[in-house]
């Protein structure tokens, strides 16, 4: 049973987020410059995780993540910690916003 306690599993998972770390700042970024309020961003950021999340139900896709897997890390609980990372860098990306304005 996985333990979300545990340091490991917080490392992995951000791990795996440090490959859409600059896609997702810079998708932040441009929507908070556009005007879009801090629900609506993270209601795109969801629907586009999502999407992503659909990329690993193929087998060739799904082999990408074996080494989370071998740690005892699923793939819901991998894609849900990312989003709770990416929750944290909206919210201080929009906090830096609103410094800045």
């Amino acid at each position: 049973m996985l333990s979300l306690f545990r340091l490991k599993i917080y490392m992995l998972a951000f791990l795996y987020y440090k490959s859409l770390l600059l896609v997702s700042a810079i998708l932040n970024i441009v929507l908070f410059f556009i005007g879009f309020s801090f629900s609506t961003v993270l209601t795109i950021k969801l629907i586009l995780l999502g999407f992503y999340f659909l990329r690993f139900l193929d087998i060739q896709s799904k082999r990408e993540l074996i080494f989370y897997q071998n740690f005892g890390l699923s793939i819901v609980h991998l894609f849900f910690l990312s989003f709770v990372f990416d929750v944290i860098l909206t919210f201080l990306i929009r906090w830096l916003f609103f410094l800045w304005s």
